[in-house]
C-alpha cells in the first residue's frame, strides 16, 4: 500500500500583494523617469502643469511601499496643502490595498517629477471634496 499524501489546499491569494510582514515604508517613483522609458504608453502632464499646483489641487503619485521583504506599488491621490519653493506638501486621500499601516491623512512631501495626473481644485466641487 502506497503512502498517500493529503492534497494541498489551494493558496488563497489576495488580488493585491500585501506587505504587512513588517513595518511599512514608502518612496515615491518619478513619473518623469517612467515617461522617459515608456513615452508612448505612460502619459505625463506637461511640466508647466506639474510645476504650478495650488492648495486644494489633487495630484496622483506612485507609491512604492515596502513592508518586511515585500514591495507593492500603488497609484494614489494626494491633496496639495502647501507649496514651498517648487515642492509640495499634501495629505494622502486614499488608503492603499497593500497595507493598513499607511492611511489617508498621512502627510506626504513630493516634487513635480512625482506627479503623474492632476485634478485642479474646482469651486463647483462639494464642500467635503475640498481641502481644508
Amino acid at each position: 500500500m502506497r503512502n498517500r499524501r493529503k492534497p494541498r489546499k489551494a493558496a488563497t491569494r489576495h488580488p493585491f500583494p500585501r506587505v504587512d510582514d513588517g513595518p511599512a515604508t514608502f518612496i515615491l517613483d518619478s513619473g518623469v523617469e517612467i515617461h522617459e522609458v515608456y513615452p508612448e504608453t505612460f502619459y505625463l502632464p506637461p511640466a508647466e502643469e506639474r510645476e504650478t499646483l495650488q492648495p486644494g489641487d489633487l495630484a496622483k503619485l506612485i507609491f512604492r511601499i515596502t513592508g518586511g521583504k515585500r514591495t507593492a506599488v500603488e497609484r494614489m491621490w494626494v491633496i496639495v496643502e502647501k507649496v514651498r519653493k517648487g515642492n509640495y506638501v499634501g495629505v494622502l486621500d486614499n488608503d492603499p490595498y497593500c497595507t493598513e499601516s499607511i492611511r489617508h491623512g498621512l502627510v506626504v512631501a513630493f516634487q513635480p517629477k512625482h506627479v503623474i495626473q492632476i485634478h485642479r481644485k474646482n469651486a463647483d466641487w462639494p464642500q467635503e471634496w475640498q481641502a481644508q
